[in-house]
């Protein structure tokens, strides 16, 4: 926890200004609340309040933490959760295991209505032909875990890839219930592999185009576009 709060108060963003990126640079290498409460500029308003408590309530850093809104502290869970199912999926797709096609030990998720997902099922053998067919009519769909406390991870391969990422990253499932403070913890959940597109429409104007499409909660039409838009290296672009 005290990592924690000094990350949050003490790493300088080059986007900020300079009292800001000063005044956090030398909370780190003095550790004076003190002064720091006279230092950082009370644009920096959640970062007053913690250095605030932290005056008055040294080495409570699970208390400093606190004055953050609780839908704050538990966007840094979320956030970290959908980094490593960015991993997940990206490890699974230089494993070339597809993604529209389910393999022994994979979760899969009924689709109630088009990309609306149910409740999921790991693949089995004995079903994949089955199962496979409802992927590629739309019924089902692949589904990677959002790791949290309470997820079981795919079975199989993928559960194996799965397992070397949570060790890669030195983070165990149990990790995702917070104790001193359970309103930032997070079970976990399934997301689909594949996002679908629908109602993609496209027209060319003599120095324009208009480019219409519709993506259900959850999916970012920017990562869309990207995919739309990229050069042929995207790397060298900054993409």
């Amino acid at each position: 926890f005290k990592e924690a709060v000094l990350y949050y108060l003490c790493h300088p963003s080059p986007s900020e200004s300079p009292n800001a990126r000063k005044a956090r640079v030398e909370l780190l290498e003095t550790l004076n609340f003190k002064r720091a409460l006279k230092n950082f500029p009370a644009s920096l308003v959640y970062e007053r309040r913690m250095i605030s408590y932290l005056v008055s309530h040294p080495k409570d850093y699970v208390g400093a933490l606190k004055r953050l809104p609780s839908r704050l502290r538990l966007l840094f869970v979320n956030a970290y959760q959908a980094f490593l199912f960015n991993e997940i999926l990206s490890e699974r797709i230089l494993s070339h295991y597809p993604l529209n096609e389910a393999l022994e030990g994979d979760w899969v998720l009924k689709l109630k209505e088009p990309g609306l997902a149910a409740s999921p099922f790991k693949a089995s053998a004995n079903k994949l032909e089955e199962i496979n067919d409802g992927i590629k009519g739309g019924r089902l769909a692949l589904a990677l875990p959002v790791v949290g406390y309470r997820t079981t991870l795919s079975g199989g391969a993928q559960g194996a890839l799965e397992r070397s990422i949570l060790e890669r990253e030195g983070v165990a499932q149990r990790d995702f219930y917070i104790g001193p403070m359970p309103e930032a913890s997070s079970a976990g959940n399934f997301r689909t592999a594949l996002a679908p597109v629908k109602d993609v429409e496209f027209k060319l104007n003599d120095r324009s185009a208009t480019f219409k499409f519709f993506l259900l909660k959850g999916s970012y039409a920017t990562a869309f576009l990207r995919e739309i838009m990229k050069p042929k290296d995207p790397v060298k672009a900054g993409f």
